[in-house]
């Protein structure tokens, strides 16, 4: 399994870093968790194009990680016009609204049907190549609305591995799934943005994982905290690293 980086920041694009997006390979198949912007042309950059999607899953519905959706629909349904992929998303009464602002793009013409999906807590899909599972996080609940962690599970024979993805958490961190203290991981991906890292150190800590990636830390890196995350990496009990833009972890 090959995880590609192709945005790592968090609300704001930075100079060097774009909103959150990562390309997921796995057997022959390809996967992008969370859409931000340019998620389209970053894909490109690396080589790989919409029509090669099987899946796209969103962990939220906040702009850093759904604004290059609308383009990614926009030019599969005139140009990748192949593309098919299952497009899981935590609220799905926008979908209404997002064909409505491609429609835009296209002069009011109509746009190609796509497979929309509903994300609930548990195995939201599998396709024989990955099994993924939603964990319902209280990012968003001050808002009464809905977002995601994901537990990504290979099931290619002899390269059985197991990823987490945290999406974002709120501010306490008590919504860090426990399923990254109960299961071995190869690796588990973690934003923070959204609250301190080094005074949550013994809850990261606990993970059971190979290695772990700090991502979404834009805005943070931008205003002189990598010193901190730099320590905060330092004093887990695993392998851990603040992620850059385009890099590409293999697992």
């Amino acid at each position: 399994m090959k995880i590609t980086f192709l945005g790592s920041s968090c609300g704001v694009p930075q100079s060097d870093r774009y909103c959150s997006s990562a390309m997921i390979e796995c057997g022959d198949r390809l996967y992008l968790l969370d859409a931000g912007a340019p998620v389209t042309e970053l894909m490109r950059e690396k080589g790989r194009t919409p029509d090669e999607l099987s899946a796209v899953f969103i962990t939220h519905m906040h702009g850093d990680h759904l604004n290059g959706l609308s383009g990614l629909v926009d030019i599969m349904s005139w140009y990748y016009k192949n593309a098919d992929p299952a497009i899981f998303l935590p609220e799905t009464e926008y979908i209404e609204v997002l064909e409505g602002w491609v429609s835009v793009f296209r002069c009011g013409g109509a746009v190609r049907p796509l497979r929309y999906a509903s994300v609930r807590d548990g195995v939201i899909y599998s396709d024989g190549t990955v099994r993924v599972t939603a964990i319902r996080t209280k990012h968003m609940q001050k808002a009464n609305r809905p977002s995601y962690a994901y537990m990504i599970e290979s099931l290619v024979e002899g390269d059985e591995k197991r990823v987490l993805f945290t999406g974002d958490l709120s501010h306490s961190c008590e919504d860090y799934p426990s399923v990254a203290s109960e299961k071995e991981f190869d690796l588990i991906v973690c934003e923070a943005a959204h609250f301190d890292p080094l005074r949550r150190t013994e809850i990261f800590g606990k993970s059971r994982t190979k290695r772990f990636i700090v991502n979404h830390a834009g805005v943070r890196i931008s205003k002189g905290a990598m010193p901190e995350l730099l320590t905060f990496c330092s004093l887990m009990p695993f392998e851990a690293h603040v992620v850059c833009d385009g890099e590409e972890v293999t697992i």
